[in-house]
């Protein structure tokens, strides 16, 4: 297998273990809490900014965005990755790549730091699932990279049936068949 392939393969298997991790984190808050209300508080009392060493790393990608999506890859992998914002930030810095495996490495970011209570997630899962479908060339489902968002079609609907993460978190329902 190339490089390439090695690092592709590496970093879906790093995507589904942590997002497997934020979502039983989000549900062992919601299950050890006595109430709703005290799960919603502990969700919420997470910290609203990202932690130094992610911070620092984002900081950096206006130098070296290559080198600062390695680096933040390797904070992941150390499961150093802790809060919401650290997603967030994460998925913002991804977000940024032309490479289609990091677009959906920042897809699963923000839909973790969305399990996790950071509803600021939200615009970027919308983005990155439109970059994902246009570049599959299937149209936007949201409308955020300018055009015109499109009714779910059949081949949208298959590729959630593909992929179950991109069925787990609605942005914006937009359930209408085309045709």
């Amino acid at each position: 297998m190339s490089p390439k392939g090695k690092y592709s393969e590496m970093k879906s298997r790093a995507v589904a273990v942590g997002i497997a991790a934020g979502l039983v984190s989000a549900m062992a808050i919601l299950t050890l809490s006595h109430t709703p209300a005290e799960a919603r508080r502990m969700v919420l009392e997470r910290p609203a900014e990202p932690s130094p060493v992610v911070a620092r790393i984002a900081e950096s990608a206006s130098v070296d965005p290559v080198k600062a999506r390695s680096e933040m890859l390797g904070v992941y992998h150390r499961d150093a990755l802790q809060t919401a914002a650290d997603y967030r930030t994460a998925a913002k810095l991804f977000e940024k790549s032309d490479d289609q495996s990091d677009i959906l490495l920042a897809h699963d970011f923000a839909l973790a730091s969305l399990a996790l209570g950071d509803g600021e997630s939200k615009p970027i899962i919308a983005r990155t699932e439109d970059r994902l479908f246009e570049a599959a060339g299937l149209g936007e489902r949201y409308g955020t990279l300018g055009g015109k968002a499109l009714p779910l079609t059949e081949n949208h609907r298959q590729l959630f049936k593909e992929n179950p993460l991109l069925m787990s978190v609605s942005v914006r329902p937009n359930s209408k068949p085309a045709g």
